[in-house]
């Protein structure tokens, strides 16, 4: 494209759903004696237009018996979808926040879940909250839930 006051635009409706790594490269100006250089580049993510929404729903999957009587095993369950989307939901991954800071990141399977086993004191078990936030990708838009475990 050609450059208007040293600024240079583009603009396309030619790019597939999914994530593009976009760069701009100046290629110099030999009468002006300006060098030529190309820019870090971006990743520009095309959300897929039927994608009218990105549904992630936690749940409690399963209560362990621990080998202490004053701890709580568990297994959480991360469910993600997407509304009006052909795309299945089988890439990227879920963020599990639990209430006190902790983080930790697991892959979706070929299901669109996502698990993660714990253990908790039975003192915290009512009322802790834990959260699973899904990043998007692949052209889906990103999405959370909260889960209070009773």
């Amino acid at each position: 494209v050609h450059t208007t006051a040293g600024i240079g635009s583009f603009s396309t409706n030619a790019l597939k759903t999914g994530e593009h790594f976009i760069t701009a490269n100046f290629s110099g100006d030999g009468s002006a004696n300006y060098l030529g250089s190309a820019s870090h580049g971006v990743i520009q993510m095309v959300n897929d237009p039927s994608d009218v929404g990105t549904q992630t729903v936690l749940t409690v999957a399963e209560r362990h018996q621990q080998q202490r009587a004053d701890q709580v095993g568990f297994t959480v369950r991360a469910k993600v979808t997407s509304s009006g989307s052909a795309t299945a939901v089988t890439t990227g991954e879920v963020t599990f926040v639990f209430m006190y800071g902790f983080r930790t990141a697991q892959k979706l399977d070929w299901e669109g879940e996502a698990t993660l086993s714990s253990v908790l004191p039975v003192s915290s078990w009512r009322g802790y909250q834990i959260e699973a936030i899904y990043s998007g990708g692949n052209g889906l838009q990103s999405s959370m839930s909260t889960l209070t475990l009773q």
